[in-house]
């Protein structure tokens, strides 16, 4: 079974996918949509951001179960180094946080 899913995702991976944007429509009030998507993602960069604080409290980490080595982290246990690794998920949510703005218009454009 992991064999097969293995070749059809490598399978998907190999089709040519042209990258489509559709032409933003110009109104007075925008795609309604970018609204909502900038408020999803900055409750998510808020939320990051609080964890990050809440962990570096010294007995915070205790409540965590967290992995000895990268090698055993999953899904359910985290890495040893997790803070480190929500730093680096702010640090990608910053780098793409305008791309919805490519694909949806906002008010008055």
């Amino acid at each position: 079974m992991a064999i097969l899913a293995a070749s059809c995702s490598a399978d998907f991976l190999l089709l040519p996918t042209p990258r489509v944007r559709m032409p933003k429509v110009s109104s007075w009030t925008g795609d309604p949509d970018l609204l909502q998507i900038n408020e999803i993602m900055r409750d998510e960069l808020d939320n990051t951001d609080t964890f990050i604080d809440i962990l570096a409290r010294p007995h915070a980490r205790r409540q965590l179960a967290l992995a000895k080595t990268r090698n055993l982290e999953d899904t359910f246990l985290l890495g040893p180094n997790f803070p480190d690794t929500l730093k680096q998920k702010r640090q990608i949510m910053r780098r793409h946080w305008l791309d919805a703005a490519q694909y949806m218009a906002s008010p008055h454009k």
